[in-house]
């Protein structure tokens, strides 16, 4: 497990600073090769449960799917309260100055 929490960290490190599309087409391979081995110790791992591993295998895809709902949503939320750079905004031109860039407010 410890190997594809690795893989994943290092490739969302990589993910976040990549300038060039291919290095991100490659920080995403690398992701979902970390996130597809973690999912083999994952099920192995029932075997400490053998009684409840239906239960806890449920549990376990349960809060991932949460998870892959409230994930996105946060992140959205996050990315909304973040001021852009300034090569990020729309221009604001000067015939506008009755109503003001929306940027400008904040």
């Amino acid at each position: 497990m410890v190997p594809s929490l690795l893989i994943g960290a290092i490739s969302l490190v990589a993910l976040a600073i990549t300038p060039v599309f291919a290095l991100l087409v490659i920080s995403c391979a690398l992701f979902g090769n970390g996130a597809g081995l973690l999912a083999t110790p994952r099920v192995t791992s029932l075997q400490a449960y053998p009684v409840n591993d239906g239960t806890v295998l449920g549990v376990v895809l349960a809060v991932g799917s949460v998870a892959e709902i409230v994930a996105p949503l946060a992140a959205g939320r996050f990315a909304a309260n973040v001021d852009r750079p300034a090569l990020a905004r729309p221009p604001c031109h000067s015939y506008l100055k009755s109503r003001p860039c929306s940027w400008h407010a904040r």
